[in-house]
Formats: C-alpha cells, sequence, structure tokens
C-alpha cells in the first residue's frame, strides 16, 4: 500500500536526521539542551559540536572566570561511558586531563597537568593572602566513589610567600608528593631550603581515617614568622612548633 510505503520513508527520514544530529550535534544546542545539568555554570561563545568543542568563557556560579575550554567527549557517552579530553586556559591558570569513566563507580583521570596563581588557595587560608605559582601533575588517578583507589601526583608552590597582619612570610619552594596504593594515601611534604621556615609533613591517609604529622622551624628571627608558624601551635625554645592529628582508624605507619 501507498500510505504504508510513505510511513517507511518518514520513519527513514526522522532516523537519518536524528543520527546526523547526533554526529554533528552544534555544542551550543547541547549546551541549551543541559540547562540545571550545568549546575549554575554559564557557557559563552561555544562553538564546535559537542563532539569536538570550544567554549571562549566558563563562568562558575560564584562568579569565578575559568576562562576559555576545549574539549573532546567519546560518543560512547549514549552507552554510559565518558571518555573526556578537556584543556582550560583562562586568567589564573591552566588545566589539561583526561576524564573516564566506564561504570557508576569507577573513574579514571589521566595525564593531568596545571600551572594556576596560588591566589586561587585564598578561600581555604583565612586571613592570609597566598602568592606564587602552583603546578602539578597527576599522571594516573583511579577513583572508587571519590577515594583515589591508586594514585601518582605531584604538586609544586613556586615562589611561595602568604602574606600576613604582620608582614610577608617568604617559604621558596614547596613540594608535595602523594601517592595511592590499594587505597591507601600517602603524601609527603617539604620545602627547597630558600624560604623563612622549614617545612616538613607526612600523611597517610585511607577511607576510614588519616593520621598526619607537620613541623614548622623558622630560619630566620623576624616577626612576621614568628607569628605565623604560632598560628599552627606553642612553639618551643627553638621557635619550633610539631603538629600531629588523627582521626578514624588512622593508619599506623608514615611515609
Amino acid at each position: 500500500m501507498k500510505w504504508i510505503r510513505w510511513v517507511v520513508v518518514i520513519v527513514l527520514f526522522l532516523c537519518v536526521t536524528l543520527g546526523l544530529l547526533y554526529w554533528f550535534l552544534p555544542a551550543s544546542l547541547a549546551v541549551g539542551l543541559l540547562g540545571s545539568r550545568l549546575h549554575g555554570m554559564t557557557f559563552s561563545g561555544v562553538s564546535g559540536s559537542l563532539w569536538k568543542g570550544h567554549a571562549q568563557s566558563i563562568v562558575l556560579p560564584d562568579g569565578v572566570a575559568l576562562g576559555a575550554a576545549d574539549w573532546e567527549l567519546g560518543r560512547d557517552v549514549v552507552l554510559g561511558r565518558t571518555h573526556l579530553v578537556l584543556h582550560i586556559e583562562g586568567p589564573s591558570g591552566r588545566f589539561d586531563g583526561r576524564y573516564d569513566q566506564v561504570t557508576a563507580d569507577s573513574r579514571a583521570w589521566h595525564d593531568v597537568s596545571f600551572d594556576m596563581d596560588a591566589a586561587v588557595l585564598t578561600p581555604a587560608m583565612g586571613d592570609l593572602r597566598p602568592r606564587g605559582r602552583l603546578s602539578g601533575n597527576v599522571p594516573e588517578a583511579l577513583m572508587q566513589g571519590s577515594w583515589p583507589m591508586t594514585m601518582r601526583a605531584n604538586l609544586h608552590w613556586a615562589d611561595a610567600s602568604v602574606g600576613t597582619p604582620e608582614g610577608q612570610v617568604m617559604l621558596g619552594r614547596l613540594d608535595l608528593d602523594a601517592s595511592s596504593a590499594a587505597g591507601v594515601v600517602k603524601a609527603t611534604l617539604g620545602d627547597d631550603g630558600n624560604g623563612s621556615v622549614q617545612i616538613r609533613g607526612a600523611m597517610m591517609a585511607s577511607p576510614i581515617g588519616w593520621r598526619g604529622q607537620l613541623t614548622l622551624k623558622p630560619r630566620i628571627a623576624d616577626t612576621a614568622t614568628r607569628h605565623f608558624i604560632a598560628r599552627y601551635g606553642v612553639p618551643g625554645a627553638d621557635g619550633t612548633v610539631h603538629i600531629q592529628r588523627k582521626a578514624g582508624l588512622a593508619p599506623a605507619e608514615m611515609p
């Protein structure tokens, strides 16, 4: 019958149209469709496709501008598998990384690198004003839920300093090295010897508890340095503060 042929033609046309829309879905249309799933983030200057696109500007809900972004997204996302390559560059710095999610509770980051202004630490540092550059690399981080089961990472704070009410405290270069195996995270913190404060720290953590220690020892005797160290405990005779903390079922060993 003629009407059956027309129905078949229409169905085929719709299938082809939807297939083309899926394959070449414009990024600007995808952002509009996602709507509330963006959790208040604002994208502007969007071009390209959902699978390989660009945004001239991304602004977080609190008004912080991340900058421009380029991405590549695997088309098998419709099957519940996410493979995303991301590059962000803006006024505060740069971020590159690859994200893979195959199941709901199995996620991984690969080849992550970043470089940014240390001012991004300001919200976590109270009345201290951090300065310098933060950079880091995470070659691999395999996550179960939000916990790193396997990880290798290092973070560097170059030309580190903090502004305090008493003056500027120079910290030199700080290095944080972290790793995780079987869900047990080990991390060490140290300085390069060129700052006003000798800093040595270590931590171990698991999903059920953590243990950490930190030693701050002045290299110079000035007011700003003394007050900075005294924020974290009662100094000993030589001005050193030793900090030890633990919570939950803390691991017995330290790195």
